[in-house]
């Protein structure tokens, strides 16, 4: 029982992707779909599952399946199968599994609307599999190839819904970010493989555990946080995410709660030991969280383009995220456990309820209200959790770093501010979001009972996962964290949150009624935001100020080398020197003897000058 509910969280999405894909290439598009559709209640069925399983044992599962061949000699190496799941992993693969299986369910229960649907319900299948496998590989190795196998099915899903220049450029940067990610889980296990000897991450972190960091260890530990930061559309690198899924609604609804933002999350949470060694990690960690968890929701409350907006939130709440872990508390890893499982489902419902039908609205305000921090719902307790965390840190931080937490703080709650202004925006639109919502449901297929029904589930979730597994029960805190006691409440926390949300709730509403009035001069005031969350391929003003601008600058210092130093001073002065002797000379070359004995004379009197100058006798 316990290998079984392991290895079908992978198996059984994996084996779903191979079958649609056979299905697509015999050209059965029903079969294709059926059997998508039950594929993803399995895959549901596996998580939960597995999760039920892990919370009746104490130590980790692990399943190790074939062994293709093993290098011979004094480094033994095995190459095999190898999936771990411990409490926390076995949490995040339930997320990725429920969220993950109930999104192909929908997309399998819609409306037919192309022949090549077949070829999103594999990328969608194959994303989960490939995501429970990265979450799951205890061995760097394996890690690695997980990862280009997720990049490999984000780019897919980036670019399946189309062939023209934005879809290519979408996969561009998507391929680009994922490989800098990739690039830095490779120079990672290159220098762990060479100071510790092993790649396993469990024999890892204890031959590092009681000893001080080396610079190469430092540079690794870059490398993990570079891959991070690519996974979960972090700052600098949160150029692809926007992009990616901002054709189809169900693309982005994978991309945003079961993508690479999950991997990305448990490469911290599997590292956070590993990142406290080197100086200021964590710190670091929490500064990139709240940085981008500021920018990317000052961005959101800026934009009209409903896809883009959802992006920057997810990028955002992502962002709070990383805040909590990076802390360092103990309670952290429980409430990002929690937040992640809130973000997954709500955005969900919110990307998939483009607000065709009433009940489409009413689950999408259900996901809003459970998201954003509305009292006694679930992100109420998850984001009063993080800011809690980020508030007794500075507390008992000495006063320079506590200065920063402070800062940090109310980057998170500014945050919290401009997402509530994001999403409730959505829920009130404007006369630009309207006419872009009009075009987007003129392109979509009316949706079916049964994805209300899957809508209504997420939806339901939403509202009652944080309440239900944090502080009312404990449940999750019990499961991620035995034997450690739940943070108490902070009532200064809950109220600035409580006044965060209502303020939001209040401007997004403002900018519903003042439409003619407040948003012209607000986008007016964060103009700089505006412009940048709009641009559609930000790492072409990165090229232009890094590479061409440089390579352009040297360009016209050349032309001006060639010019002056080559043209003007070689060419138009020394290299003349030799025409104007020998014109001077032409003269007295005309055939006749005398001219030559006279020339013979002047040599044999330069070379007499010569050796008399020197000092040199004739013998």
């Amino acid at each position: 029982m316990i290998h079984v509910s392991l290895i079908s969280t992978f198996f059984i999405p994996l084996t779903t992707c191979v079958v649609v894909l056979l299905g697509g290439l015999l050209r059965m598009p029903r079969a294709c779909r059926a059997l998508a559709g039950l594929g993803g209640l399995a895959t549901s069925a596996a998580g939960a599952s597995l999760l039920y399983v892990t919370s009746q044992q104490s130590e980790p599962l692990q399943v190790v399946v074939g062994e293709w061949f093993s290098l011979p000699g004094q480094i033994p190496f095995t190459v095999s199968l190898s999936l771990v799941a411990d409490h926390t992993t076995a949490w995040l693969i339930f997320i990725v599994t429920v969220v993950g299986g109930l999104i192909v369910l929908h997309a399998a229960m819609g409306p037919s609307t192309a022949a090549t649907d077949w070829c999103r319900l594999c990328l969608l299948s194959g994303a989960v599999s490939v995501t429970v496998l990265l979450l799951a590989s205890e061995n760097f190795l394996q890690l690695i190839v997980a990862w280009q196998l997720l990049a490999v099915a984000v780019c897919g899903l980036a670019g399946e819904a189309g062939a023209d220049l934005r879809r290519r450029m979408a996969v561009r940067k998507s391929a680009l970010v994922l490989s800098v990610g990739g690039c830095g889980l490779l120079i990672a296990a290159c220098i762990l493989w060479g100071t510790t000897g092993t790649l396993e991450s469990a024999q890892l972190l204890a031959a590092i555990q009681n000893r001080d960091f080396t610079s190469q260890e430092t540079i690794a530990g870059i490398g993990i946080l570079v891959a991070a930061i690519a996974g979960c559309a972090q700052f600098p690198l949160w150029v692809w995410l926007p992009d990616a899924g901002e054709e189809s609604p169900i693309v982005a609804a994978c991309l945003q709660c079961v993508g690479s933002g999950v991997a990305g999350i448990s490469l911290l949470l599997r590292f956070e030991t590993f990142l406290a060694h080197i100086p200021n990690g964590l710190l670091v960690v929490a500064a990139i969280g709240s940085g981008t968890a500021l920018a990317a929701g000052w961005i959101a409350a800026t934009l009209t383009s409903r896809a883009r907006l959802l992006a920057f939130v997810t990028i955002a709440y992502l962002g709070l995220i990383w805040l909590a872990v990076g802390t360092g508390a103990p309670d952290g890893i429980a409430v990002a456990g929690m937040q992640l499982a809130i973000l997954s489902t709500g955005m969900a419902v919110i990307c998939l309820a483009t607000g065709r039908s009433r009940i489409e609205k009413t689950v999408a305000l259900c996901a809003t209200v459970g998201l954003c921090g509305v009292p006694l719902l679930s992100g109420f307790w998850s984001l009063t959790a993080i800011l809690s965390l980020v508030r007794n840190a500075g507390v008992v931080a000495d006063a320079t770093t506590s200065t920063w937490w402070s800062v940090f703080f109310w980057c998170a709650v500014g945050a919290i501010f401009f997402t509530t202004v994001g999403l409730f925006r959505l829920l009130w639109p404007s006369a630009v979001h309207d006419a872009a919502m009009r075009e987007n449901h003129a392109k979509a297929a009316p949706p079916t009972w049964p994805q209300h029904g899957v809508l209504l589930l997420l939806a339901g979730a939403t509202l009652a996962a944080g309440a239900v597994l944090g502080p009312l029960t404990g449940w999750l805190n019990n499961y991620l964290l035995p034997g450690v006691a739940p943070m108490s409440e902070d009532r200064f926390v809950q109220t600035i949150l409580t006044a965060t949300v209502v303020g939001g709730v209040i401007t997004a509403w403002l900018a519903r009624v003042a439409d003619s009035r407040l948003p012209t001069p607000v986008a007016r005031l964060l103009r700089p935001f505006t412009t940048l969350g709009s641009r559609e391929f930000y790492l072409r003003d990165y090229y232009f100020l890094g590479v061409a601008l440089p390579l352009r600058a040297g360009s016209l210092l050349c032309r001006f080398v060639d010019w002056f130093f080559i043209d003007r001073i070689l060419i138009g002065t020394f290299a003349r020197l030799p025409v104007r002797f020998a014109k001077s000379a032409q003269s007295l070359q005309n055939g006749l003897i005398q001219f030559y004995a006279l020339m013979i004379v002047a040599a044999v009197a330069m070379i007499f000058a010569v050796v008399l100058w020197s000092g040199t006798g004739v013998r």
